[in-house]
């Protein structure tokens, strides 16, 4: 990870204070009303999986849902439920190019704060995904604002 996503994701965590995110063996872990979101990575994929005792109730391909393949990093930041609806706030970040580190963003990665409203049948409701910062685009960090006491209010940005 970049200094740059390093901060980033440090700076996020800090506002997420109340979210309670444990890591197990390869999956990241978030726990809820006698449920569990856990992030993990198979076969060159990230998925978002919702359990109920251990039974998976429902699987997310987040490749597919964010459109990029090559998602490098995923980190859950919180998981709330409000009014039979769940809320995600996670983030994630793929390499700017894929050239093995050659050329103009060759290092560089493209980060992002993104969260997924999911029905109480774990229908996805809503995606809604902010850029943090960008080597391709020249974007460096943005401060995020998310009220964990609301995040049915979603992803703020400041001033705006």
């Amino acid at each position: 990870m970049t200094s740059r996503s390093s901060i980033f994701f440090t700076m996020i965590a800090a506002v997420c204070l109340s979210c309670f995110v444990s890591t197990n063996g390869f999956a990241q872990v978030s726990k809820g009303d006698f449920w569990e979101i856990k992030s993990v990575k198979k076969n060159h994929r990230n998925y978002l999986v919702f359990e109920l005792s251990g039974k998976t109730l429902k699987t997310y391909n987040l490749n597919k849902l964010t459109g990029k393949d090559n998602i490098e990093t995923l980190n859950i930041l919180g998981t709330k439920k409000v009014n039979n609806i769940y809320f995600v706030l996670f983030t994630y970040e793929y390499p700017s190019v894929n050239n093995n580190g050659q050329g103009y963003c060759g290092a560089g990665n493209e980060g992002f704060m993104a969260l997924i409203h999911i029905n109480k049948k774990l229908q996805l409701i809503r995606f809604e995904k902010h850029q943090a910062y960008s080597c391709i685009n020249n974007i460096d960090t943005v401060k995020f604002i998310y009220d964990v006491k609301h995040p049915e209010y979603g992803i703020k940005l400041p001033n705006r």
